[in-house]
């Protein structure tokens, strides 16, 4: 009796972490939704599949996403408001801040995801929404790319792959505008000056990124380093829509690096038996082989031949695949913390009040935080 009533109150204090302590990397299974919803567009415009397959799929992601989306939204808002500490200790975290971007991210990809019998109708929405994720996407990489100059624990000789959350919003940004016509609408080359951050700021991340790696044998296989290929896989179609959708040249050339890329980080072998680290933690494998197939799809419709459409098919099955087992891990954990046999574990949060009924202690627990929050 002693036993499951501990097991019954460290569900519910696990509930309280989930909810008033959100993690901000919850935001990557949003985003992984929304870059399916954006793949099954692609797969339905471009007639890769039945329409009516296609378009059901699509609306599929793109509803739940939304609704998803909105909800986070909400809890984020109750988060600022009842546990401020916690999302301090977020902002303040060199690695962890940068998780802040999926929230602007990830509102560019519903607004690019919007289903095509809606996107004229909701062209002014979906306006406001690029407004909005760019002032979003703007003020949080301020902040983030003074630390690249100035913080010594926070610049690029310290750099983690999750950097790169701070690049891929720019590539959106300019796929959404490209969308809109903004350029002609607005008379100001909006996509050019976005694809411009998007380059040179995944230049400078991803070579820091990539020669930090052999320190850090750790990251084999992890899913922060599948977002190397976010960026790039985004600025391949956007670059082909500056020239009417035309694969040639520069293009091709990021589309293809992409795709070494992938076979890299597939080769490296992803990881996922183990217990997920953070809510949403193995999402980051759902977004970027997405966005890579998008654009996969976007060269084989322009390319029509059956090998662009092989490799375009290949790369939609991959992207598949990682989201169906990403979707069976996170609800088996899910499974095993509504048992309470897991812990939803983050060592930011104020961990004062949940304890592991395995070792009795606390968990996460940070020196300083009792004398700041109070326990629920």
């Amino acid at each position: 009796m002693a036993q499951e009533g501990m097991a019954q109150g460290t569900r519910k204090k696990v509930t309280h972490s989930t909810i008033l302590a959100l993690p901000n990397t919850a935001w990557g299974v949003v985003v992984g939704l929304g870059g399916n919803a954006i793949l099954w567009k692609g797969i339905a415009t471009h007639g890769f599949t039945r329409h009516v397959l296609g378009r059901g799929v699509q609306w599929l992601f793109f509803s739940v996403g939304g609704v998803l989306w909105i909800t986070l939204a909400l809890l984020t808002l109750a988060k600022f408001v009842t546990n401020f500490v916690f999302v301090v200790r977020e902002w303040r975290d060199p690695v962890r801040v940068y998780f802040f971007n999926m929230m602007n991210v990830s509102l560019f990809m519903y607004a690019i995801a919007v289903p095509a019998a809606l996107e004229d109708d909701w062209r002014a929405a979906r306006t406001a929404a690029f407004c909005i994720a760019s002032v979003m996407q703007i003020g949080f990489n301020l902040e983030v790319y003074r630390r690249w100059l100035f913080c010594k624990g926070a610049s690029l000789a310290s750099a983690e792959p999750q950097y790169m959350l701070s690049t891929v919003g720019w590539a959106l940004g300019c796929l959404l505008a490209q969308d809109l016509d903004l350029d002609r609408r607005w008379r100001i080359g909006v996509a050019e000056l976005m694809i411009g951050c998007a380059v040179v700021f995944y230049s400078f991340a991803a070579i820091s990124v990539i020669q930090g790696l052999a320190e850090k044998p750790h990251l084999k296989g992890e899913p922060v380093l599948f977002l190397l290929i976010a960026p790039p896989s985004v600025a391949a179609t956007c670059f082909a829509n500056f020239h009417g959708g035309r694969f040639r040249g520069v293009p091709v050339s990021v589309l293809g690096y992409a795709l070494v890329m992938l076979s890299v980080l597939l080769l490296s072998g992803p990881k996922l038996a183990g217990e997920p680290k953070l809510l949403g933690s193995y999402w980051a494998y759902v977004f970027p082989v997405a966005a890579l197939g998008s654009a996969c799809i976007n060269y084989a419709a322009y390319e029509n031949s059956p090998e662009a459409k092989a490799v375009a098919w290949v790369v939609f099955i991959i992207a598949e695949t990682l989201l169906i087992l990403v979707f069976v891990r996170t609800m088996y954990h899910w499974a095993q913390v509504a048992r309470g046999r897991a812990l939803w574990r983050d060592p930011l949060a104020p961990a004062s009040a949940w304890v592991d009924e395995k070792t009795g202690g606390r968990v996460g627990h940070c020196e300083g935080d009792d004398a700041a929050i109070t326990p629920a």
